[in-house]
């Protein structure tokens, strides 16, 4: 599993969510409006939405706020 932290400055809607190399979405971790401070906490654990383990590889995590900040990091998951 891997931890995603994040800081905000302000109070707003934050969405974190897995993707794979192809753009396909494979998980919604957080979708919710969020309280500003450096929050963390944020688990993936190698799962889909609907539970099932993923295959090894590359996958990505993209955060985007309803101000319009956009962020992604790159995630290796091996098994």
């Amino acid at each position: 599993s891997t931890e995603i932290r994040f800081s905000l400055w302000e109070s707003e809607h934050v969405r974190i969510a897995i993707y794979n190399v192809r753009g396909q979405l494979i998980r919604t971790l957080v979708d919710s409006e969020i309280a500003a401070g450096t929050h963390r906490g944020s688990m993936w654990d190698g799962k889909d939405d609907r539970g099932h383990p993923v295959q090894s590889g590359i996958y990505f995590a993209k955060m985007t706020t309803a101000s319009g900040y956009s962020a992604a990091s790159k995630l290796v998951l091996v098994k």
